[in-house]
C-alpha cells in the first residue's frame, strides 16, 4: 500500500501532488450537495461552487492548525508570497458569499 502512495503521489501540478489536490476537489464535489442540504436546515445557503471555493481555504486551516508542513502552507507563511494570500482571500470571499447572505437575511 505504501508503494502505491508514493508512486500515486510523485505526479505532480507544481509543487501540489495531483493525487492530494484533485482528490481533495472530487470528495468536496461528491459531498457538497450533503453539506448544502445540511446548513440548509440551519437557515444557511452554500451552492456547491462555494463549497468548491472553500475546499482549499479549509484544507490550509487544518494544515496549519496541525502543523502540517506542505507546499502550500510554506507558501501561504511566505511574507513575500502576496499572489497566495489573495488566492486564498479571494477564496474565502466567493465561498462564504451565500453564508454572508444568509445571516443577513
Amino acid at each position: 500500500m505504501n508503494d502505491f502512495l508514493t508512486w500515486i503521489r510523485q505526479y505532480r501540478i507544481g509543487p501540489f501532488t495531483m493525487f492530494d489536490t484533485l482528490g481533495t476537489y472530487i470528495i468536496v464535489f461528491l459531498i457538497a450537495p450533503w453539506l448544502s442540504k445540511l446548513f440548509a436546515k440551519l437557515g444557511i445557503t452554500i451552492t456547491r461552487g462555494e463549497w468548491m471555493a472553500l475546499a482549499l481555504p479549509i484544507a490550509l486551516v487544518f494544515h496549519l492548525l496541525n502543523h502540517v508542513n506542505t507546499p502550500f502552507t510554506r507558501m501561504f507563511l511566505d511574507p513575500n508570497n502576496y499572489l497566495t494570500k489573495i488566492v486564498i482571500l479571494t477564496m474565502v470571499i466567493f465561498g462564504l458569499k451565500g453564508f454572508v447572505k444568509s445571516i443577513m437575511r
